[in-house]
C-alpha cells in the first residue's frame, strides 16, 4: 500500500512539473506589441506588382497610446491616426491628400480595426465596408527585404479584393499581400530608418514696399516627431532676405496656427508682431498678404484669418471684421536662390 501511495504521488507530481512547463511556453501575445509606438521612425517598403506598392512611412506624432504616420508612396501623402488601446488596433482617422503637419491625435471614431485580442487563429470581426478581418496565423514565416520574421497574419475578405497583412512582434507591418495569386501586389519591408525626421519644401513670402513686388525663398525644413509645426514654420519665418523686407521680428510669436474643417487657416499673433512692426497701411498690406499666402500656401488653402492674442486683428491702419479672411496670392511673385 504505502508502495501504491508512493507511485502515485510520484505520477501526480511529474503531471504537474509536465503541466507548468506546458503552460510557461505558451506565450501570451498582446496587440499593442505588434505596432509600437516609436518617435522619429521612418518606414521603407519595396513594391510589386504595381508602380505605387512601394512607399515610406513617418511617425508625425505620438501619445502613449496614438500614433500619426505619414505614407508617401511617391504620388500622394495619406495620414491615418491609429489608436492601440483596450487590446485593438483601431485606425480613428484616415485622410488623403495631406502635405502639411497638423497634429490629429484627438480625432474620434472608427474607421478600420487592424488587429484584435486574443490573438490566436480564428479570431475575427467586422469592419464598416462588411468584410471580415480574421487572424488567420500567428507564426507565418515572412521573408522580406530586411530579413525574415514570424508574424501575425491577418487576411481582410470581403467586397474588395483579398488582403493580408502580416505583423512583427517589436516591428510593426512587415508585409501586404493584395489580391493573392498570379496577379498579386506585394509590400515587404525593405528599410527601418530609427533615426529619420521629415523633409518638407516650405516656400516663404516677403514683400519690398520700393518696387511693390512680392519675393519668396524656397527652403527645405526637417520635423521630427512631436515637433510643433507653428514653431518650427515661425523660427524658420524669423530669417529675412536681401531682397525684401522682414515679416516677423525676433520677439514675434505664433499663439496658434491650424487648417479648420472649413478649409480655412487661422493664425493667431502676439502683439509683440504689431509693436514691431513700424509701417505705413501700404507696407502693412503688403505684410499681412505674404503671412497669409505663406501660410495659406503651406496648408494648400485659398483663405487665411489673421488675429492678434486671440481677439480680431486690429492696428493704426488695418481693422478686420470678424471672420474676415485674406486670399492667398501667388501671382507674380518672385522666387529668390531658386538653387537652395
Amino acid at each position: 500500500m504505502k508502495k501504491l501511495k508512493f507511485f502515485v504521488s510520484v505520477i501526480l507530481l511529474l503531471l504537474l512539473i509536465v503541466g507548468c512547463s506546458t503552460k510557461s511556453k505558451e506565450e501570451i501575445l498582446f496587440a499593442k506589441d505588434y505596432f509600437p509606438i516609436l518617435a522619429n521612425i521612418l518606414y521603407e517598403y519595396e513594391g510589386k506588382g504595381i508602380e505605387y506598392a512601394s512607399y515610406k512611412e513617418f511617425i508625425d506624432y505620438t501619445t502613449s497610446d496614438r500614433i500619426q504616420r505619414r505614407s508617401n508612396n511617391g504620388g500622394t501623402e495619406s495620414v491615418e491616426v491609429v489608436q492601440i488601446a483596450n487590446g485593438k488596433v483601431t485606425v480613428i482617422w484616415r485622410q488623403s491628400e495631406i502635405y502639411y503637419r497638423q497634429n490629429e491625435l484627438d480625432r474620434k471614431g472608427t474607421v478600420e480595426i487592424l488587429l484584435m485580442e486574443p490573438i490566436k487563429v480564428g479570431t475575427h470581426w467586422t469592419n464598416s465596408d462588411t468584410s471580415v478581418s480574421t487572424i488567420t496565423s500567428i507564426d507565418k514565416a515572412v521573408v522580406t527585404p530586411l530579413g525574415t520574421y514570424q508574424a501575425v497574419e491577418v487576411t481582410k475578405s470581403g467586397p474588395d479584393p483579398t488582403t493580408i497583412n502580416l505583423y512583427a512582434k517589436d516591428v510593426g507591418l512587415v508585409k501586404t499581400i493584395y489580391n493573392p495569386g498570379p496577379d498579386e501586389i506585394l509590400s515587404s519591408l525593405k528599410k527601418i530608418d530609427k533615426n529619420a525626421s521629415l523633409s518638407q519644401s516650405v516656400n516663404f513670402y516677403y514683400p519690398n514696399i520700393t518696387d511693390g513686388k512680392t519675393y519668396y525663398e524656397r527652403r527645405i525644413l526637417n520635423f521630427h516627431t512631436n515637433d510643433i509645426t507653428k514653431i518650427i514654420l515661425e523660427t524658420a519665418y524669423k530669417k529675412a532676405i536681401a531682397e525684401a523686407g522682414k515679416v516677423f521680428n525676433e520677439t514675434t510669436k505664433i499663439n496658434s496656427l491650424s487648417l479648420q474643417d472649413d478649409g480655412v487657416v487661422t493664425i493667431d499673433l502676439n502683439q509683440s508682431f504689431l509693436d514691431d512692426m513700424n509701417a505705413g497701411s501700404q507696407y502693412e498690406s503688403m505684410i499681412l498678404q505674404s503671412i497669409a499666402t505663406t501660410f495659406g500656401t503651406y496648408y494648400l488653402a485659398d483663405k487665411v484669418v489673421i488675429t492678434i492674442d486671440g481677439k480680431l486683428y486690429k492696428s493704426g491702419h488695418i481693422v478686420f471684421t470678424e471672420g474676415q479672411s485674406l486670399r492667398v496670392n501667388k501671382a507674380d511673385a518672385v522666387q529668390v536662390n531658386p538653387t537652395k
